[in-house]
């Protein structure tokens, strides 16, 4: 040992009651010359290489000789930065499917314009190379109250809307590097990579996401795992500044992009993401059993996942011959997060750690039925357009990738702004065919842009409103059933029976009315995201589940519970008083066991309209609230009014506090207030 040396034992066990009796044993064994793994002997002027000094000591010098050798991250053309910090998330924060299309901005001059929210780049889950943007932030008038809340920190604010590369602050097995596309904001938890000329070079995507790249990384933050710290490892941008990035012409663009299709592949039939198509059970437009598609779907996944880690294993292997230290080409890499899962990230502004409640590439068979008849129900309330199902060349082509995100993705009824149709203005085929992508319109389109509801496939509830009523024309059980038919055919009874078998009831309704193991709870998990939940189909219900309401969410208007109240609930209660009307006259011409039988019916029959009235009286009760609709306010707090009559429980929690003033900010709020339903 040189008398310059330090001495280091390197002890990673993770439980501590082990790494007193491991270091005990390396001390014994250096004593009596004996080597041992986790011994490290090295002169500390060699950490020199490393910007701060730290002590990067398992590190061999010719590795930590890429610190000097290479240019550093950060150069004249490269710089990274953190972006916004909103502090409020709930106020200032949405998923981007509880908003209007119609408000979503993608520059500066359109937030001054009555575009609202931005895209906002907030960290995420692992996903290199590519990760659809789930939230948006309120920047109305250029972040006019965001900045006047006195909570939020600005940085860099004059990136905003540029294109270039994010990453979360807190990484998973490595670094997780992915393309944000022009309009987007982003957030101190989504540090950003941006090119000072904005010619941007995707080649450095593959260096950034190597194993090789978080080896260095470590080495810049003095550890080489997080099971040492004792603390949750976040990647700071001083980190990046300084790191030495090799020569990016020896990497092969096609994996950079081949990997880039491999990982949003998924996107395509996730439906809470801007690239979304259709659900995995019909992409392939081959119309057999449920059966043999999940079992199709499994195996096109398996596939994915075979070709990502072959094209990655590529990557690794190049980036390290770069660095010229190819034995680290495959080297294990020691980077944890305290026993956090892979699929875990850091998403909001207190580094807290959330899961996705449902993994989007998940091929269970249960979740892939139920995503296919969520798409039955976006579909009948006219939200997505069945024609694509039934011809995919209509879909339109997707945006260039750093090009902004589309308002409304692919797979959305549209009208010929492109925005979500309204009652005949549901775009024709030909407008379709003449989209030139998902972000643009026809230029100079000639032909019919529109057609009537009539021509279109399936009749629209443009109000937003379907019945859990078997006696009803506007049934959501029916309403599926259509859509079931005009897609499968003959075949329509088979996969609906095949459908109930694998989520375990006996019927479609069944499955839509169990409040706790159906739909609903599905479509809640599924449309939840960074602890924000917001369903856009929310049930109403009676106590005892023989009656319901759903409303698709974006087409409430103030009226829509007056409407419900009056053309559905009332036709049903004066159909369901005038059936025992009769069965009381029935009843007085029978006696004995034939009487008591009626007797009991008729029990029955009273308990079953007094249940409607409770729920009509509730559902009156919001009604006279009188209150407009503001999705901006997200939907937690424009389902609150219906607490009584919604089995979601956050109904009620955000009316409490509503009644409480702590959400005084919200539209929903001040209407409260200004009607005199709450006090100041």
């Amino acid at each position: 040992m040189n008398s310059s040396d330090a001495l280091f034992f390197r002890i990673l066990q993770p439980f501590p009651d082990e790494k007193g009796e491991a270091l005990r044993q390396a001390v014994v064994s250096f004593k009596h010359g004996q080597p041992n793994a986790v011994t490290v002997q090295v002169d500390p002027i060699e950490f020199s290489a490393i910007s701060g000094t730290r002590f990067a000591y398992w590190f061999s010098k010719k590795l930590l000789k890429k610190f000097t050798e290479f240019e550093a991250f950060e150069s004249t053309t490269r710089i990274v930065r953190v972006g916004l910090q909103a502090s409020d998330d709930f106020r200032f924060l949405r998923c981007w499917w509880e908003i209007d299309a119609n408000r979503i901005a993608h520059n500066r001059l359109q937030t001054q314009q009555g575009y609202r929210w931005v895209n906002f780049a907030k960290g995420g889950a692992f996903s290199p190379y590519y990760c659809d943007l789930h939230l948006v932030v309120d920047w109305n008038n250029d972040g006019e109250v965001t900045r006047e809340s006195g909570s939020a920190f600005i940085r860099n604010e004059y990136l905003y809307f540029h294109p270039g590369f994010t990453y979360p602050r807190l990484p998973h097995k490595k670094l997780s590097v992915r393309i944000l596309p022009k309009g987007c904001i982003f957030s101190v938890n989504g540090p950003s990579i941006f090119w000072i000329n904005d010619e941007i070079d995707v080649r450095l995507l593959a260096v950034l996401n190597s194993k090789l790249f978080a080896t260095l990384l470590l080495a810049g933050m003095g550890r080489g795992t997080t099971e040492t710290s004792g603390q949750t490892l976040t990647v700071q941008v001083g980190f990046f500044q300084q790191l030495p990035i090799c020569n990016l012409e020896g990497i092969d663009i096609e994996n950079v992009w081949e990997s880039y299709e491999l990982v949003r592949l998924p996107n395509f039939s996730d439906e809470i993401t801007h690239i979304f198509k259709l659900p995995p059970l019909l992409q392939n437009g081959e119309f057999v059993v449920c059966f043999a598609k999940i079992m199709q779907a499994a195996k096109a996944e398996s596939q994915r996942q075979a070709s990502l880690s072959a094209i990655q294993a590529k990557i690794d292997s190049r980036v390290a011959d770069l660095y010229d230290v190819p034995e680290l080409g495959n080297a294990k890499l020691e980077m944890s997060n305290n026993g956090m899962e892979e699929d875990s990230y850091s998403d909001s502004d207190n580094n807290r750690v959330v899961k996705d409640q449902l993994d989007l590439a998940d091929q269970d068979p249960v979740i892939l039925v139920s995503n296919l008849l969520m798409w039955y129900l976006g579909v009948a309330f006219g939200r997505w357009d069945v024609r694509f199902a039934l011809d995919q060349s209509l879909l339109p082509e997707l945006q260039e990738p750093f090009d902004p995100l589309p308002v409304c993705a692919p797979g959305v009824l549209v009208d010929p702004d492109g925005l979500p149709a309204k009652s005949n203005g549901i775009v024709s085929e030909t407008w379709l065919r003449a989209r030139p992508n998902v972000i643009s319109l026809p230029k100079n389109f000639q032909s019919q842009s529109t057609i009537i509801d009539s021509d279109y496939p399936i009749e629209i509830p443009w109000q937003g409103i379907l019945i859990d009523d078997p006696t009803h024309p506007r049934d959501i059980i029916t309403a599926v059933r259509q859509v079931i038919q005009l897609i499968w055919g003959d075949q329509a009874n088979a996969i609906e029976s095949e459908a109930c078998q694998i989520l375990g009831f006996d019927t479609l309704r069944d499955w839509f009315r169990n409040p706790k193991k159906g739909f609903y709870n599905f479509h809640i998990k599924r449309y939840s995201k960074s602890r924000r939940k917001a369903p856009i189909y929310w049930l109403l219900q009676s106590a005892k589940r023989n009656y319901g309401i759903w409303l698709y969410c974006h087409r409430l208007t103030k009226d829509t519970y007056f409407l419900a109240g009056r053309d559905y609930i009332d036709t049903k209660i004066k159909l369901e008083e005038n059936r025992l009307s009769e069965m009381h006259q029935a009843a007085a011409s029978k006696s004995g066991s034939a009487l008591k039988t009626y007797e009991k019916e008729i029990a029955t029959q009273v308990d079953l309209v007094e249940e409607i009235k409770t729920f009509s009286k509730a559902l009156d009760e919001a009604a006279l609230l009188e209150l407009e609709p503001d999705l901006n306010d997200g939907v937690v707090l424009n389902i609150a009014p219906l607490r009584e009559i919604t089995p979601w429980s956050e109904a009620r929690k955000y009316w409490n506090e509503l009644m409480q003033g702590k959400l005084t900010w919200s539209n929903i709020s001040q209407q409260l207030l200004k009607k005199g339903h709450r006090k100041g």
